[in-house]
């Protein structure tokens, strides 16, 4: 799903300038994405809750990061910093619940 996002921001934004926040974002959410899926322990237990947290918080933020201007309800600037803040936390948590749970 990543690469989906990744896809079709590189697809929406072709005619813009570069962003280097969009592309730290994506780097970001992969270095996630191989931590969660490559660095060991991994969960035996599946879970709901976890699932959501774990897969689509940080879809959402990635999502919020790449393209604030499908949130009218609050300016860019708030939205992608609330992306960021999204993709930081799940990591963090990810990390704890790694390094201190499983």
């Amino acid at each position: 799903m990543l690469f989906v996002l990744a896809s079709l921001y590189v697809v929406w934004s072709r005619h813009d300038p570069f962003e280097v926040g969009a592309f730290c974002a994506i780097v970001f959410a992969a270095v996630y994405l191989a931590t969660y899926l490559f660095i060991p322990p991994t969960l035996e237990v599946t879970s709901m809750r976890l699932g959501l947290l774990f897969g689509y918080v940080p879809l959402v933020s990635l999502a919020a990061v790449l393209f604030p201007e499908l949130n009218p309800s609050s300016p860019v600037p708030v939205t992608r910093f609330l992306g960021w803040v999204g993709l930081v936390v799940v990591f963090l948590i990810l990390c704890v619940m790694k390094i201190f749970v499983w």
